[in-house]
């Protein structure tokens, strides 16, 4: 026939299905809900898979997989960069699917000494870059603490002015960015973020660094590049994330 009932026992018990293992030693069920819930319903599975989504239904009982919502971050990106001019996320990632954005960077080094790393931002896919009015504070590791203020078309993303990067096998940077709302054009961006680097003066010499930016105009971000001032990125993880509010 065109389907298949299991019964339960007309006692306490409700119906189930159970899927052994090949030995017969374990199984789990797929089990009706109890007779108080008064349920009847049906669930139909989607055509495809989509990975890492989750499963969710319609009124209907239609299944389909979903992104992850309420406000968690979902990984759309990660690169691993080795000798490359920058690292680039532009108009195919940063769009309105997501409400916010976030950039994650680990054990970035450089290529050349002195140097600082930096961010762009664009609202015509890299063609132009915008000017910040950004804020930069440092607290180095023998507790002295310096910031800058800035206004330029591109973001600190570290105090270039008191510290700087060398090559160094073991010198480097890692942190994060985010930008809030980047696709929406009724509000300044607002940029926000943190970051750690080794500088190299001895063996416990490092800078933590917070950073503060916002876009002079209310224009969509739709492309972010990072870089180093001077120089390839020798090597690096780069993951950007995206998360929704629902």
């Amino acid at each position: 026939t065109a389907g298949v009932e299991v019964k339960g026992d007309g006692g306490s018990n409700d119906g189930y299905i159970q899927l052994n293992c090949s030995q017969n030693s374990h199984g789990v069920k797929i089990k009706s809900p109890p007779h108080s819930a008064g349920q009847s319903y049906t669930l139909t599975l989607p055509q495809s898979i989509t990975n890492d989504y989750f499963l969710k239904t319609d009124g209907s009982g239609n299944l389909s997989f979903a992104e992850a919502g309420g406000g968690e971050w979902t990984k759309i990106l990660h690169t691993t960069a080795s000798g490359v001019a920058n690292v680039v996320f532009n108009s195919t990632y940063l769009t309105s699917t997501y409400q916010d954005y976030k950039i994650v960077f680990s054990n970035v080094h450089a290529v050349d000494d002195n140097n600082y790393f930096m961010s762009y931002y664009s609202t015509d896919n890299g063609s132009n870059f915008k000017t910040l009015d950004q804020h930069v504070r440092g607290f180095k590791d023998d507790g002295a603490q310096v910031h800058s203020r800035y206004s330029t078309a591109h973001g600190h993303v570290q105090l270039h002015n008191n510290e700087s990067i060398g090559n160094d096998a073991g010198l480097h940077i890692s942190g994060h960015i985010e930008i809030f709302d980047p696709s929406a054009t009724d509000n300044r961006k607002f940029i926000s973020g943190r970051s750690g680097m080794n500088i190299g003066d001895s063996a416990f010499a490092f800078v933590h660094n917070t950073i503060g930016a916002m876009t002079q105009d209310t224009d969509a971000i739709n492309y972010i590049k990072l870089q180093w001032n001077s120089g390839n990125i020798a090597s690096g993880e780069f993951t950007l994330y995206g998360r929704k509010i629902t």
